[in-house]
């Protein structure tokens, strides 16, 4: 079991969106962050193959914007992704052995149903991410929170099917 840490919420000091950047990557992705900036969003996500954007936009937008690593799956990823500094990790699954990994950055283990949401949390995730959110609708989402009273819930999806 982990010791008690930061959490992916606290993390993100109250930002209520977070923007993950596909993980082919952006163009020009300076230009996209002085937008999101501008339009107040600042917590960012990237993927870790692109961890040196990461590092960079951490380095540039660090003291303003919560930025963090998305899509996570084994352990190593966590570790390369806290060795990068982020300020979060997030995952689409959840096993023991990435809660581990993280040792100290904050990370939200993913799951979809009741029973996951229940290992993720056994696994010492705090924060669980729901992934995909978008795929059982509104109604899942409240029932799901009313599941799980006082649990901190992170819905991960998309907001329209294409970008």
């Amino acid at each position: 079991m982990m010791a008690a840490m930061v959490t992916v919420v606290e993390a993100l000091r109250g930002r209520r969106v977070v923007v993950e950047f596909p993980a082919a990557g952006v163009g020009d992705w300076m230009a996209v962050c002085e937008v999101l900036v501008q339009e107040g969003i600042h917590a960012w996500a990237f993927a870790l193959p692109d961890a040196a954007t990461a590092a960079e936009a951490l380095r540039i937008y660090g003291r303003r914007v919560r930025i963090g690593i998305h899509g996570v799956r084994t352990p190593q990823e966590v570790r390369d992704a806290a060795a990068l500094g982020v300020h979060f990790i997030t995952s689409p699954v959840a096993n023991a052995e990435l809660a581990e990994a993280a040792s100290g950055t904050p990370l939200a283990l993913g799951a979809l149903t009741p029973n996951e949401v229940h290992f993720a949390l056994g696994f010492g995730s705090p924060t669980v991410q729901v992934v995909p959110a978008e795929a059982l609708g509104m109604a899942y989402a409240r029932t799901l929170a009313e599941l799980f009273p006082g649990v901190e819930l992170l819905a991960g999806g998309r907001l329209a099917n294409r970008w």
